[in-house]
């Protein structure tokens, strides 16, 4: 299992450096928009700085979150596995003059020392996970007593799974799933999708679940984007996207 793991690894992190310059040309245009100001203020008004000033940045990407940390006052420590994203983010953060510490690290077998942090953040990062429930209890552990983790993140794969959210992705999108992004067959990471855990999972309810159980008990849910949809005769709501606001 644990091979089989680190195979998959390596497959993610080769998607996502083929997938980098594009996704850092996206992060910059949304830190340049209005976007960013709604970010900084759900943020603050959770973990407002001084008190969680020191902040780790999980699956950091090109830099989004740990940018706009940055620049709020906060004390950024990034980490993402992948090469190029790791590259994107430094040079952004060197064009918007913030200094941060990235580090090239998986999410799921963090380094750090237990209780080294104010504050978790992190974007669309945990459904990415061969081991979701492992990251969640590393991200508890780097955590401070008292501290806080924001946790954003969606259902995209979940059609795989349920067949009335299959049918209703296969209808928006004409059945097809697949595209190409500046070169790069998105086929890819839907394939390595099918096969990961939260692919299975309806979430948020998996993960207030999981939290749950891992002793958690100041834990709040906002749906972020959600949509009705109707197959036949049947309508549901499907979720999109979620943000999970917990204090450890």
């Amino acid at each position: 299992m644990e091979l089989r793991n680190a195979e998959k690894l390596e497959d993610i992190r080769s998607y996502w450096n083929l997938r980098a310059p594009s996704f850092s040309k996206g992060n910059v245009e949304e830190l340049n928009s209005e976007s960013k100001k709604e970010w900084i203020q759900t943020i603050t008004s959770f973990a407002p700085v001084p008190e969680y000033k020191k902040v780790l940045d999980i699956g950091c990407g090109p830099g989004f979150f740990s940018i706009m940390l940055a620049q709020a006052g906060y004390q950024v420590t990034a980490v993402d596995y992948t090469d190029n994203m790791l590259e994107e983010a430094r040079k952004n953060a060197g064009n918007f003059g913030v200094e941060i510490e990235f580090l090239q690290m998986d999410a799921q077998n963090l380094t750090f020392d237990d209780g080294t942090f104010d504050f978790v953040i992190s974007r669309n990062v945990t459904w990415n996970l061969e081991q979701p429930v492992k990251a969640y209890s590393e991200w508890l552990r780097v955590l401070r007593p008292n501290g806080r983790l924001l946790n954003n993140d969606g259902n995209y794969y979940y059609h795989y799974t349920d067949d009335f959210y299959n049918k209703a992705y296969s209808e928006k999108h004409q059945g097809h799933s697949h595209k190409v992004i500046d070169g790069v067959d998105t086929g890819v990471i839907d394939n390595i999708a099918r096969e990961l855990p939260l692919s299975k999972e309806m979430r948020p309810q998996w993960d207030c679940s999981i939290l749950l159980g891992m002793g958690i008990t100041d834990l709040s849910v906002k749906i972020s984007s959600k949509e009705k949809a109707k197959v036949s005769d049947e309508e549901r709501e499907i979720i999109n996207k979620f943000q999970l606001f917990l204090v450890k």
